[in-house]
């Protein structure tokens, strides 16, 4: 049977009956063309991809949870398809929904707005050293330092940023963001932020570091 969930909250819970799934996409990528005299064709510019619409058809068979339908369809959160259970879309419902009569069925579309990139569901933080990136696509992992002093960080031998850290610091490599208990700490930092390879990938530390533990966050096109 058809399902999703969103912000961790079954469909299912409210008696809702998924008519269809939407397909799975693979994002459009942003481009920038410049065509030049005198040159055949054209250069084209990658820009990164695009977000892009999940429209899911929802049915209701009764009216006893549609106000905890319009407070849980809205806002941001996490969202899983039961055709894609392993994957993690960056989701958000910014159009409104109308729950229209047919026949005993109360029936809606729900757009999801979602970001290019799914992650995969069940990842946790480890202290290995050597990190699996399972994704076919870099990933921006999160990763806590802790230690004492000025850190060079590397990833795969090759040295990425440079920090001082007074305990610890945390990478919020999606967010661009080092912070350490809710401080930002982007001045103790020198560089740019980590990326992960598709495959294995190897971080090493110079300085004095008792621990680096990281969410790799692998994710897909």
């Amino acid at each position: 049977m058809n399902n999703f969930e969103f912000k961790k909250i079954s469909s299912s819970t409210f008696g809702i009956i998924v008519q269809e799934l939407p397909p799975i996409v693979h994002p459009r990528m942003r481009i920038d063309t410049i065509t030049i005299d005198g040159r055949d064709g054209e250069q084209i510019n990658e820009l990164g991809y695009e977000a892009y619409d999940k429209p899911v058809s929802i049915g209701l068979k009764t009216n006893q949870y549609i106000n905890q339908i319009n407070s849980w369809l809205t806002g941001s959160g996490d969202l899983v398809f039961s055709n894609e259970p392993v994957f993690i879309y960056k989701a958000s419902v910014m159009d409104r929904f109308e729950l229209s009569r047919l026949a005993r069925f109360k029936i809606a579309v729900i757009t999801f707005r979602v970001q290019p990139f799914k992650y995969l569901a069940g990842e946790t933080v480890t202290e290995f050293l050597t990190v699996e990136n399972l994704g076919n696509v870099k990933s921006l992992p999160q990763i806590t330092i802790t230690g004492n002093g000025v850190v060079h960080l590397l990833i795969n031998g090759l040295e990425t940023c440079i920090l001082d850290i007074d305990g610890s610091v945390t990478l919020d490599c999606e967010k661009q963001e080092a912070y350490k208990g809710g401080v930002l700490k982007n001045r103790q930092m020198t560089g740019r932020f980590p990326e992960l390879l598709p495959g294995s990938n190897v971080i090493a530390a110079v300085g004095d570091v008792a621990k680096i533990e990281t969410l790799v966050r692998s994710r897909f096109l």
